[in-house]
């Protein structure tokens, strides 16, 4: 049997997120009808590097895991790189807006990425906005220079000359309102990274008159169905953008939709897409061994693209901006009004 540790921070979301995690593993990784994988969790102090070391070190050298799951940001993977660097065992990075090298330097042999990368959905829903819905304002939370949040570098190049503001708070949406108002766009494509300032955001506009007649595009993981209630008084037409949803209708993702709803009862989520493609590259590799992998066969084996998934041929490699194609979708409620309902209507392939 193979082990597998989950570090990840603690916070309100921990729960769901190591469930949705450990479902999805198990899954994938189920080989000769007998559960191969067991899972322990560690949890992670952001501003206390040295207990992440400890914990990242109880879990190799006590649990004695042959596979690490950590659930990082940007910043957490880099004051954990030397970490991860001497531990030697592979590790795997869960990310969800993440398109680029999470190490920020020489890509490390036993450290990858699996992501949704919804940077480059952003690039592809920023394109999608700009040339099918004619005229757009963008509106923008936050950007640094070089790699600013979920936005990457190319996303803020192609949307800068289109961009109406920043949305800091509640002068800034103001703003952006008062703004949008005046010169009636057909469309607001939100990009942030902060379900509490696109909330705020749409509030706000839900109370415009002019608010019926413009489409909105955001992040797709705001898509809670309070939210969608809000936005459908503003608006019938909503888009989204990602490398995955569960409506994707291919072979396989219909098998791991079904499959996981049978299993669990409830449609997966993204990081439950995460950890059942890595648990299918851990059923490879434990069917080709038997059932016996040691850590450096383990490594020989998520360096290979040969095994398909929900998203196609599933990589690891951390020196890509994107393997997988980027769907845009129109979301909206459910005839139950409690459920969303999703139609994909167009896909894009990344290079």
């Amino acid at each position: 049997m193979m082990k597998v540790g989950i570090l990840m921070p603690f916070s309100g979301l921990v729960s769901s997120i190591a469930q949705e995690i450990e479902k999805g593993l198990r899954l994938g990784s189920n080989v000769f009808d007998k559960e191969e994988v067991s899972i322990v969790t560690r949890y992670l102090n952001c501003e206390e590097i040295d207990r992440n070391k400890d914990a990242l070190n109880d879990l190799i050298k006590v649990e004695k895991a042959q596979l690490i799951i950590a659930v990082l940001n940007c910043d957490q993977s880099e004051l954990m790189q030397a970490y991860f660097e001497k531990c030697g065992t592979p590790v795997v990075i869960f990310n969800l807006a993440a398109c680029r090298d999470l190490s920020k330097g020489q890509k490390l042999s036993n450290v990858f990425l699996n992501s949704l990368d919804l940077s480059s959905s952003q690039y592809v829903l920023g394109n999608f906005a700009k040339d099918l819905l004619d005229q757009t304002c963008v509106c923008l939370d936050r950007v640094e220079e070089g790699e600013g949040g979920t936005i990457s570098k190319k996303a803020m190049q192609h949307i800068s000359g289109d961009m109406l503001g920043y949305l800091f708070g509640e002068e800034d949406i103001q703003e952006v309102l008062n703004f949008a108002q005046q010169h009636r766009p057909k469309h607001i494509h939100v990009l942030t990274s902060s379900h509490a300032i696109f909330s705020k955001f749409i509030k706000h506009l839900n109370e415009e008159k002019f608010s019926k007649v413009i489409k909105v595009s955001f992040v797709p993981y705001f898509s809670d169905t309070s939210t969608m209630k809000v936005l459908e008084v503003s608006s019938r037409n909503i888009f989204s953008a990602s490398t995955w949803f569960k409506e994707i209708d291919n072979e396989a993702n219909l098998e791991f939709v079904e499959n996981y709803h049978n299993n669990f009862g409830s449609a997966p989520e993204g990081y439950a897409l995460l950890a059942y493609e890595v648990g299918l590259l851990l059923r490879n590799s434990l069917e080709e061994h038997s059932g016996k992998v040691s850590k450096e066969r383990l490594l020989v084996d998520l360096n290979r693209v040969n095994v398909l998934g929900p998203r196609g041929a599933i990589d690891l490699h951390t020196q890509r901006i994107s393997a997988n194609p980027v769907y845009v979708s129109k979301v909206g409620l459910g005839w139950d009004g409690l459920s969303l309902k999703r139609e994909i209507i167009s896909r894009e392939e990344m290079v």
